[in-house]
């Protein structure tokens, strides 16, 4: 049994806000024409979140000299052979000791911020959050992103970019005509 809609209907923040607020554990999987978005709540705070348009969390950490295209291959030769464990890339980089936890936390934090960042945007498509229990401490970030929190980091450079524009758009004081 799970929660199922439109995003015209009900959008992604309402989504987000009302997982939150009732403090739900589960998966939620958007769909539109731009892919698919997954995300996994625990008692309402995100702990998983990727979206098949963007680069990967393994890219990401290589491009920032993090880790090496060598270490990346290795672990995900270890994740590939992870005989049905659903084993995370960043667990095996950091048992493997290639990255310390604070660095993948730091990273991950960013990469979930990214996400949410685009699914905000999404205005067309379809959800589902199939409701499940509490999850095991599987994931890297020891408490989730809350709610406000990442809100506040998912929307933060299009308000700025909104407040430049305003400022670059109103007339100042030596432009207005008299």
């Amino acid at each position: 049994m799970g929660l199922n809609g439109l995003l015209q209907k009900m959008s992604f923040g309402e989504i987000f806000q009302t997982i939150s607020m009732c403090k739900q554990s589960g998966v939620l999987t958007l769909t539109d024409e731009k892919g698919v978005g997954r995300l996994v709540f625990n008692e309402g705070r995100l702990f998983q979140a990727s979206l098949d348009n963007i680069r990967k969390l393994g890219n990401t950490l290589v491009d920032h000299g993090i880790i090496t295209a060598e270490e990346l291959e290795n672990a995900l030769a270890i994740q590939r052979r992870g005989n049905g464990e659903n084993l995370l890339l960043g667990s095996i980089l950091e048992k493997s000791g290639v990255v310390s936890k604070e660095v993948l936390q730091v990273e991950l934090k960013r990469h979930f911020i990214e996400v949410v960042r685009i699914l905000l945007g999404w205005e067309t498509g379809s959800f589902h959050f199939e409701f499940g229990p509490r999850m095991k401490k599987e994931s890297l970030l020891e408490e989730g992103l809350s709610l406000p929190a990442l809100l506040v980091e998912a929307t933060r450079p299009s308000d700025l970019w909104r407040l430049e524009l305003q400022t670059e758009l109103s007339p100042g004081p030596d432009r207005r005509r008299d």
